[in-house]
C-alpha cells in the first residue's frame, strides 16, 4: 500500500504518486457505488469529521450489512453503528 511504503521510506517518486491517485480513485468509486445502493433503500447521507454517514430508519443494521455483502462489498469496507431513539407518547 502506498501509505505504508511512503511512511517507511520518506522517499516518493512520480509513479508512486500516480499509483496512490489510482488507489484513491478506486476507493472513491467503491464509496459512490455503496451510496447509490443504499440510496435505493431510502438511506440519507451526511459528511462529518472526515467520514460519510448513511442513516436509515427503515433498514436494520444486520439487514444493511447483508445487503452490502450480497452486493460484493467486503466487511472491512464499511462499519455499522446502531443508534436507537426513544419516542415518548402522552397518556
Amino acid at each position: 500500500m502506498f501509505r505504508g511504503h511512503f511512511l517507511k521510506n520518506n522517499l516518493v517518486d512520480a509513479q508512486a504518486v500516480r499509483n496512490f491517485g489510482l488507489q484513491l480513485q478506486h476507493r472513491a468509486e467503491r464509496v459512490a457505488l455503496m451510496m447509490e445502493l443504499l440510496a435505493a433503500k431510502e438511506f440519507s447521507f451526511h459528511f462529518q469529521q472526515g467520514s460519510i454517514f448513511a442513516d436509515s430508519s427503515v433498514m436494520e443494521g444486520q439487514e444493511a450489512k447483508e445487503y452490502l455483502l450480497g452486493n460484493g462489498f467486503l466487511d472491512q469496507e464499511f462499519q455499522i453503528f446502531l443508534e436507537y431513539g426513544r419516542k415518548w407518547g402522552i397518556m
